[in-house]
């Protein structure tokens, strides 16, 4: 049943500006009224409970941001291990030591400049150390907790992991969200 809201009356459903939510304070902040309608009627309750509504904008410098760019890096780790087993290295390294530091220390040019071999092997050292610079980021990035000012700044890179991430948010196989 749709009906005309009435001023001074919040039920089941009511949509308010002014809400707050996590991670999102000073951005604009709606709510959707959860609470049931017999509790809000019959004044049963004296809390109102929402869910938080912030823009699609918004939520992708937050937490859509963070999912967007937890996808991408693991696309970007399965690239560098990719190019670790090309060289007939152990993906565990990973483990162990920073992607930029195996880059540096396994992915140098040996042959003589000039030659096919060693246009190839100063390509995939490039390569790699793209990659590796790039992973590096993406970890730091994840590990600062929100509000975080680079999110915006690193998935303006991620442009397929975050078409992917709205699809599935418009599809409804986020869980949460």
């Amino acid at each position: 049943m749709i009906s005309e809201p009435r001023m001074g009356r919040i039920t089941q459903g009511t949509i308010f500006c002014g809400g707050h939510a996590e991670h999102y304070s000073g951005l604009p902040v709606w709510g959707l009224v959860i609470t049931a309608r017999c509790d809000t009627v019959h004044e049963k309750t004296p809390i109102v409970n929402y869910l938080p509504v912030v823009t699609i904008e918004d939520w992708l410098r937050g937490h859509g941001g963070l999912l967007t760019l937890d996808r991408e890096e693991a696309d970007v780790r399965n690239r560098f291990k990719n190019l670790l087993a090309k060289q007939q290295l152990s993906a565990s390294l990973l483990e162990v030591h920073s992607p930029e530091e195996i880059a540096r220390l396994h992915f140098s040019v040996h042959a003589e400049l000039g030659s096919s071999k060693a246009t190839k092997e100063a390509r995939e050292a490039q390569e790699a150390k793209d990659i590796a610079t790039w992973l590096d980021r993406l970890q730091q990035c994840l590990h600062s907790s929100l509000p975080n000012s680079t999110i915006q700044t690193n998935v303006t890179r991620c442009r397929k992991s975050v078409e992917a991430v709205v699809k599935d948010l418009l599809t409804h196989k986020l869980a949460g969200y």
